[in-house]
């Protein structure tokens, strides 16, 4: 059963993903956080949520995974008019045209991944305090 609200984080990599989910916990160790390893999964998951009027509040998505990379997985959203929530995307590239495919797939923001927890907490921290602030608690 899921909590309402949610944020879903998308990303194969189970070492980026717990860092991601400890550093967002540091922000806010009260909303639930719902994972994903593939884009295919995070797809089937949301179609089976918007059902169930229960879509997350925010996405965190790993632009370079196998089955299903972050590009399709936009492309999906926008296809399934799935998109009522911002997506953030994260990579660790940095290229300029990654930036610009993600932005023109409807993304809300592309962010290189921080190295080290702190470093993904103030990323967190900038990144809920403007698109989901709501979500962040008074004494964060």
């Amino acid at each position: 059963m899921i909590e309402v609200p949610y944020v879903l984080m998308v990303d194969d990599n189970e070492l980026d993903l717990e860092l991601s989910i400890m550093a967002f916990k540091k922000i806010n160790h009260r909303v639930p956080v719902v994972t994903k390893p593939s884009g295919q999964h995070a797809l089937d998951f949301l179609l089976e949520q918007q059902v169930k009027y229960l879509l997350p509040e925010i996405i965190f998505l790993d632009l370079k995974m196998p089955i299903m990379d972050g590009f399709e997985l936009l492309e999906k959203i926008y296809l399934y008019r799935l998109k009522k929530f911002p997506i953030i995307v994260f990579s660790g590239s940095g290229l300029p045209e990654d930036r610009a495919r993600v932005l023109q797939l409807g993304a809300d923001a592309l962010h290189e991944k921080p190295f080290d927890y702190f470093g993904n907490i103030r990323m967190f921290r900038r990144i809920m305090m403007h698109h989901a602030d709501h979500l962040v608690p008074n004494f964060a």
